[in-house]
């Protein structure tokens, strides 16, 4: 395998981890906000 390409698949995933991360952190937020809401 190209070590080029395998580098650019590698900085694609991560990018894609970071912003499922970033969405998964944003989600928690709104339902702490929901929560506190209720309560």
């Amino acid at each position: 395998m190209n070590e080029l390409l395998f580098m650019k698949i590698l900085k694609m995933v991560m990018l894609h981890l970071k912003i499922a991360s970033v969405s998964e952190v944003v989600d928690l937020y709104k339902l702490q906000g929901e929560i506190n809401m209720i309560l």
